[in-house]
C-alpha cells in the first residue's frame, strides 16, 4: 500500500505533537469524491483533531494509521484508522458521506440505549462521533469473525450455528421500539419496481422481457401481503456486515436503516447468502441449507406471519441488484443480472 506520511506542524494542539500519520491514498472516488479532503495528510489530521472532544479520556493522540477500506462514488468512502493514545491501541471505522448523514449517528445511539452495547449478547459497535462540517462518522471498529467467512470456510456445526445466531440478532433487534426513522412501506418499494423494470429496459433491452414478466408477478405477490407491524429495519443486512465473537453477535453498517416491514431483512440476509454463494462457490443455491435455517429459526421466535411476506421482498430486491449489475456492466454483468432475475422468480413462484 503506497502511503504519505507528514510530519508534526508547530502550532497544532497538543494532542496532535509528534503524531506519526499515515495515510493511504490508493483508492480514489472519481465522481465528485467524498474522499477528496481526507486524502490531504494534513486536512485530514485537522479534521480528525475536531473528534477528539468526544473522547477526552483516551488523551493525547501518539500515533495515527488510515486506510481506506471501500468507496461508493459520489455517495461515500469508508476507511479504518488505527491511532495509539498513551500505551492503549485503538481501532476505528471512519465514513465520510457526499451528503450530511447526521440520523446514522443518531439510531446507532438509539440502538445502543435499547439494549445493543458492549456488554449484551446482540450489539452493535459504539458510535463515537459525527461532524457535521464534515459529514464525518466515527465509530468503533466491531472484532470477531466475518459471518460471510464462516458461510464459505467454516465447517457445517459452524455454518449452522452461524445462521442460527444471525437469525436471533435480527428477531432481538426486530422488537425494539422507539427507535426514530424514515418509513420504507411496500407500496413505496413495489412503485419503484415500476421504475427500476423501466431502467433495466432501457440498459439491457434483452433483459427487458424477464424484468417485465417479475414485474407482473410482483403485482399479486403485493396484493396479498399480509398486515405485519412495521420494526426497526436495517436496510442492508447481509453476511457481510456481521461479525461473531464467543459471546457476541455485532452488526455493522447502519447507512440504510428505516422503518419498514421485518420481512425486508428477512429477505435481504437470504439474497444475501445467495449472492454470497454465487461469486465464491460457483453456484447461488450452494448455501441453500444455511439460508433455511436461518429463516426457521427466525420464524421460530419471530413473526411467523413474515415468511408470507418475504417472497415479494425478495423478488424486489432481485429486481433491483439485476438493474445494477447491469449498470455498472462489470464482469459477467449480464449473466449475473439475468440469474437474479430468475431468483426473483423463483421466489414469487414459492
Amino acid at each position: 500500500m503506497l502511503c504519505s506520511t507528514s510530519d508534526s506542524e508547530d502550532g497544532e494542539s497538543e494532542a496532535w505533537k509528534g503524531a506519526a500519520m499515515k495515510l493511504a491514498n490508493t483508492v480514489h472516488d472519481p465522481v465528485d469524491s467524498a474522499l477528496a479532503a481526507f486524502l490531504d495528510v494534513s486536512e485530514f489530521k485537522e479534521q480528525l483533531g475536531l473528534l477528539w472532544p468526544a473522547v477526552p479520556e483516551w488523551g493525547s493522540v501518539e500515533r495515527v494509521h488510515t486506510g481506506v477500506l471501500k468507496c461508493h462514488p459520489g455517495r461515500r468512502c469508508a476507511f479504518e484508522i488505527s491511532l495509539k493514545t498513551g500505551s492503549v491501541s485503538h481501532e476505528l471505522i471512519g465514513k465520510v458521506y457526499k451528503k450530511e448523514r447526521p440520523y446514522v449517528f443518531e439510531v446507532m445511539r438509539a440502538v445502543r440505549r435499547a439494549g445493543f452495547d458492549e456488554h449484551a449478547e446482540f450489539s452493535i459497535p459504539q458510535p463515537l462521533a459525527y461532524v457535521p462540517s464534515q459529514r464525518l462518522l466515527l465509530v468503533t471498529k466491531a472484532k470477531g469473525l466475518h459471518a460471510a467467512q464462516v458461510f464459505l470456510e467454516g465447517d457445517a456445526r459452524e455454518q449452522e450455528m452461524a445462521a442460527v445466531r444471525t437469525a436471533q440478532w435480527l428477531v432481538r433487534f426486530h422488537t425494539l421500539t422507539g427507535i426514530p426513522g424514515t418509513v420504507v412501506g411496500s407500496e413505496k418499494v413495489f412503485r419503484k419496481c415500476f421504475r427500476t423494470c423501466e431502467r433495466l429496459a432501457e440498459c439491457c433491452p434483452s433483459l427487458a422481457s424477464k424484468g417485465q414478466l417479475l414485474l407482473e408477478g410482483l403485482e399479486p405477490a403485493f396484493s396479498s401481503l399480509v398486515d405485519v407491524p412495521m420494526a426497526p429495519g436495517h436496510g442492508d443486512f447481509v453476511p457481510a456486515h456481521v461479525f461473531f465473537t464467543d459471546r457476541q453477535v455485532v452488526t455493522v453498517d447502519w447507512d440504510s436503516f428505516a422503518l419498514c416491514d421485518p420481512s425486508r431483512d428477512v429477505a435481504r440476509f437470504l439474497l444475501g447468502l445467495r449472492r454470497l454463494a454465487e461469486r465464491h462457490l460457483g453456484s447461488i443455491r450452494a448455501l441453500d441449507p444455511y439460508a433455511r435455517l436461518f429463516q426457521e429459526a427466525y420464524l421460530a421466535s419471530g413473526d411467523s406471519r413474515v415468511a408470507k411476506n418475504v417472497p415479494f421482498y425478495m423478488a424486489a430486491l432481485c429486481l433491483r441488484q439485476a438493474k445494477r449489475f447491469v449498470h455498472r456492466q462489470r464482469s459477467r454483468w449480464q449473466e449475473r443480472a439475468e440469474e437474479l432475475l430468475n431468483e426473483g422468480l423463483r421466489a414469487l413462484a414459492g
